[in-house]
């Protein structure tokens, strides 16, 4: 419950900020700026307060914190002020984000919900996606969410060498086999500025090594404490659950008008695999709400916005290279030139990003990590087919003998599927189903070559849907929902995913 209580309350508080953000360039600029434009400003700012709580005192930062909400109150603004462009007040355009800030609070609420579940501690935890062992809430969501790797609790351990001034350089790597320059630090940054607010300590701590595969490693989890990795956890639900908000938000500028949008909401919220993605805190889904943002824009060839959200996709996590180079290439196929105004922001982001870890003295090597491996062309080509059938089926067609606990996790990851069954059943339903728009079928498109690029990257087989083929499984949820049509496809979509979700909770709770 105080986990939900703290997602929830972010929520407001960012939003909060946010609008404050839309009513100060209304009111100083007398300019109409888009409330997801602000969510936007308000996740980089917020990197930035997370920055300062390294570099400045503490109470400079927690006064940064607050300070949006001071320079619009400074401005006197009030939900009545008028929409310069178009005379349309404020309040009633916020409106039109109802249905998004309701999926967004109710993914987190699963979420939570499910991290609250109480789990019987596992013993003799395998090597591998167990760098931990001893049984703490990370350790208990990798076991929940179907034996994860160690990424999870990666953003938090970061923000706590950050803040506490850890010698990189010496204390290296943060985790076996992971520098912490290999993942940026968005998330991490965002911790901090939130983490400031409980009075966390952030002395110096000597870090102690552990052995773990025969080698001493740098032991991070010194750095643990329930209370501060709870805030943690309430950021990475809010952050990752901020996907959904962006999807809500996209198919509402592609759906009829005088459709409702809480039907199609509910049912992104309840998606198995936004869950499962929302409850493992990485930052992947962070970094997918943006990337969704720079497509829409493009294709409605806003290329500087769409590059700045690139720009901001990339220091969430560098999986965004794979987007980026994505939709540059579509871009140069369809328009036959190179668009400065698309490609200078996300080359920025990575060079100041790559500058700064030149300081570091440490070599990342996530990329060789997975591209290069020494195996003959016809293991690294089978490697690739591998990747494209774990995208379309991680397990959920080939489950012999039953055994519960893996029907939830090949469930949990099969977004494809899920997302093509319900196709499908449109398909049987519907007529004339398959005509699409032309922004349809350029996110199409671009999705189809994000999933090139991600099974192009790994020379072993791995589930790409969590390594750049989310658009596609996006791509299909959209062009779905935007044609469900009656109570009934509602209702049978809703049983589809709410039925996996309650085995679930019953295996976390019994297994």
């Amino acid at each position: 419950m105080t986990l939900l209580i703290y997602s929830w309350l972010i929520i407001i508080f960012i939003s909060l900020i946010s609008i404050c953000f839309q009513f100060s360039i209304n009111f100083f600029l007398r300019r109409y700026i888009e409330l997801v434009h602000c969510f936007a400003i308000t996740f980089a700012y917020l990197m930035f307060v997370g920055l300062s709580t390294i570099l400045l005192p503490r109470y400079i930062s927690a006064l940064l914190l607050t300070s949006p909400i001071f320079v619009a109150y400074i401005g006197k603004l009030k939900f009545s002020v008028a929409d310069f462009s178009s005379g349309d007040s404020l309040k009633t355009k916020m409106r039109e984000y109802l249905p998004a800030f309701l999926t967004w609070f109710l993914i987190v609420a699963i979420a939570a919900s499910l991290t609250s579940i109480q789990i019987l501690d596992k013993s003799q935890l395998p090597d591998g996606p167990y760098v931990y062992k001893k049984w703490s809430v990370p350790v208990e969501n990798q076991w929940a969410a179907g034996d994860m790797p160690t990424d999870n609790s990666l953003p938090y351990f970061t923000g706590e060498f950050l803040v506490r001034g850890v010698n990189l350089e010496e204390v290296h790597p943060i985790m076996p086999g992971q520098e912490i320059i290999n993942r940026t630090f968005g998330v991490s940054f965002i911790y901090l500025a939130f983490r400031q607010l409980g009075g966390f300590t952030t002395n110096e701590i000597k870090i102690p090594t552990f052995n773990y595969m025969a080698t001493d490693w740098p032991d991070a989890t010194v750095l643990y404490s329930t209370n501060s990795y709870k805030v943690f956890n309430a950021v990475s639900l809010v952050t990752n659950g901020f996907l959904v908000f962006v999807l809500v938000y996209v198919l509402s500028r592609i759906r009829t008008k005088n459709k409702s949008m809480v039907p199609p909401a509910i049912l992104i919220g309840v998606f198995p695999f936004f869950v499962h993605q929302t409850f493992y805190t990485w930052t992947k889904s962070f970094c997918l709400a943006f990337t969704v943002l720079a497509i829409h824009f493009f294709l409605k060839s806003r290329y500087l916005t769409s590059g700045l959200y690139l720009a901001l996709s990339y220091q969430v996590h560098p999986m965004a290279l794979i987007f980026i180079v994505a939709l540059i290439l579509f871009d140069l196929v369809n328009s036959r030139r190179l668009r400065s105004s698309l490609i200078l922001p996300p080359v920025t982001s990575i060079g100041i990003w790559l500058l700064w870890t030149r300081t570091t003295n440490l070599n990342p090597d996530l990329i060789q990590q997975n591209l290069f491996s020494n195996q003959s062309l016809v293991d690294h080509f089978f490697a690739r087919i591998n990747s494209l059938g774990l995208f379309l089926n991680p397990g959920i067609l080939s489950l012999y003998p039953f055994n519960l606990r893996n029907f939830i996790n090949a469930w949990n990851i099969s977004g494809m599927i899920l997302a093509l069954l319900f196709g499908l059943w449109l398909v049987i339903s519907q007529k004339n189903l398959m005509q699409r728009s032309v922004y349809e079928n350029s996110f199409f498109q671009i999705s189809l070559v994000s999933l090139v690029c991600s099974i192009f990257v790994f020379s072993k087989p791995v589930p790409v849907q969590f390594f750049g083929g989310q658009l596609l499984i996006i791509f299909v949820l959209i062009f779905v929902l935007s044609r469900v049509r009656t109570r009934f496809d509602f209702m049978a979509f809703l049983m589809i995913s709410v039925i996996p979700l309650c085995f679930w909770v019953y295996g976390l709770s019994t297994l």
